[in-house]
């Protein structure tokens, strides 16, 4: 081979693996910024009911799936000692609310020594009036008139001790029933706490217990939630939350169904981050579809849209340089764009060129 021809068939090679490059205008269309984020499905309202008092589960009345009312019993306890203590409450509650009757023994007993100290009082006024008509009669001496005029005055003294004892003993018996009837009131309040009840209508998701464990008030037992409403719980990277307001529409895509996208608004944003994880929470609603079955604890994940444009100017991504510039197509020379909101795939342009500027993507 000679060396014109030689010469030729390298400048062939070199046009054939010379890199193509693309050169385009930018172009109109609709953009959206998004913050990714993901997180979990859980009900409205999703908290974890606990017992409040220590105790063997001695009934389940309700399993998972099941809907109930404010006030209905989920779960009860069995304890031994408050048991004891009701019936003991309730025993006493009974003997101090006979004890203050008008016939019980208590009291017919005081009323029977006012009984007594008046027939006493009775007898000793009348002899000391006796003793003293005797002595104006000069019939007997003055010491033993004295004598009988004092012993009525300490009759009289008895018999108002008698009717104070009694009095004294009324508030007494009314005070032992009332504190009986507080105490007793107690031990029910005691007794319920042995019984966790709805506090609202709600929808039981998951039962950690079993009939016969062992239970304390620091132990969740029963996931409960909302019956059809939903909302999830987002992680966000910490350099966006300055980016993530309420209000924002949030577009979701669960793991249970791909490439179905459900819609849903920001509404709220937690004032910390995790430190394990340099995230911060943030709680968005979502709706409704009949395409899906929510549960609790779904994985899902999603875009935060931020900002999003209507007809606007934008290039793809791959037609930047150096993060702000962008290649003419005439003469590769490098110009610096101003950037408006941006997406995976195109950035918006607010400068630099227009739509009739030609760029290239080509590296040289």
């Amino acid at each position: 081979m000679n060396k014109f021809l030689l010469g030729l068939f390298c400048c062939l090679c070199i046009a054939a693996c010379k890199p193509k490059h693309t050169v385009t205008k930018p172009l109109r269309k609709d953009i959206k910024q998004a913050v990714y984020a993901s997180g979990k499905v859980y009900p409205v309202q999703r908290r974890w009911l606990a017992i409040k008092a220590n105790g063997y589960v001695k009934q389940i009345f309700v399993k998972v799936g099941d809907t109930v009312q404010a006030g209905m019993p989920l779960l009860a306890v069995a304890n031994e000692a408050a048991t004891i203590n009701l019936q003991t409450a309730q025993n006493n509650l009974a003997f101090a609310t006979n004890n203050q009757k008008a016939n019980s023994s208590t009291l017919q007993a005081a009323q029977e020594e006012i009984n007594n100290a008046a027939a006493k009082y009775q007898l000793d006024s009348t002899n000391a009036i006796r003793f003293q008509n005797l002595l104006q009669q000069n019939a007997t001496s003055k010491l033993l008139a004295d004598q009988a005029s004092t012993q009525a005055a300490v009759s009289k003294q008895n018999l108002q001790k008698a009717r104070l004892h009694v009095q004294n003993l009324q508030q007494k018996l009314q005070a032992e029933a009332a504190n009986a009837q507080n105490v007793y009131a107690l031990q029910q309040v005691v007794g319920k706490d042995f019984v966790l009840y709805a506090d609202a209508p709600l929808r039981v998701y998951d039962i950690r217990t079993k009939v016969g464990e062992l239970v304390s008030p620091q132990l969740p037992l029963i996931e409960a939630g909302q019956a059809t409403g939903f909302e999830v719980e987002l992680a966000i990277d910490e350099s966006d939350v300055a980016l993530v307001k309420t209000g924002q529409n949030v577009i979701f895509e669960l793991s249970a169904a791909k490439n179905l996208f459900l819609k849903g608004q920001l509404q709220a944003i937690y004032p910390s981050i995790n430190l394990q994880n340099k995230t911060a929470k943030v709680v968005a609603s979502i709706e409704n579809s009949s395409a899906v079955s929510f549960f609790s604890g779904m994985s899902v994940e999603a875009n935060i849209v931020i900002a999003e444009k209507k007809n606007a100017l934008v290039i793809a991504r791959n037609f930047l340089f150096d993060n702000d510039y962008v290649k003419i197509a005439t003469d590769k020379k490098k110009v610096k764009i101003q950037k408006g909101i941006e997406d995976l795939d195109y950035v918006e342009i607010l400068g630099g060129i227009d739509d009739q500027t030609e760029i290239t993507d080509a590296l040289e």
